[in-house]
């Protein structure tokens, strides 16, 4: 699966024009076939590179964005969501919960969608072709649509 989200990354960079990994997110855990799939709206976070990110590549060692920073006051949503995700699978284990991909409609990075450097729209339009490529690989049975709001 790392291969396949590596050219995924690949197909986007290349489609977006956008080549550099702090303007732009993807992936919050490891992507394949799984029931559940959790998407966002847009990755917040600095497009200074102090964004957080449980994994520097692509999450081969079972990284999840959400379970890695639940603890970590600068990552907002990542408590709540562990929380939900425990609730809703009806487990605390780690290893079960860091199954569940996540990712979002927009890929662009922004402190919020407010300050995106293109409206919504285009954003998502953007990342469209991508995101249809994820949700064939993860298959899901359901999609968890979330926010911080």
């Amino acid at each position: 699966m790392t291969n396949s989200m590596q050219k995924i990354d690949t197909e986007f960079r290349l489609q977006s024009g956008i080549t550099e990994r702090r303007f732009y997110k993807i992936y919050y855990s490891h992507v394949h076939p799984f029931p559940l799939l959790v998407l966002g709206q847009n990755p917040g976070g600095e497009t200074d590179g102090t964004d957080l990110a449980a994994s520097d590549s692509y999450f081969e060692n079972w990284e999840h964005d959400y379970l890695c920073f639940r603890n970590d006051s600068r990552y907002a949503l990542a408590r709540p969501m562990s929380a939900l995700l425990s609730a809703v699978l009806q487990t605390n284990s780690v290893d079960t919960l860091r199954q569940v991909p996540a990712s979002n409609v927009i890929f662009r990075r922004s402190r919020n969608t407010a300050e995106l450097n293109v409206s919504p729209v285009v954003a998502a339009k953007e990342s469209a072709a991508t995101l249809q490529k994820l949700l064939k690989v993860v298959n899901p049975s359901a999609v968890l649509l979330i926010s911080n709001t």
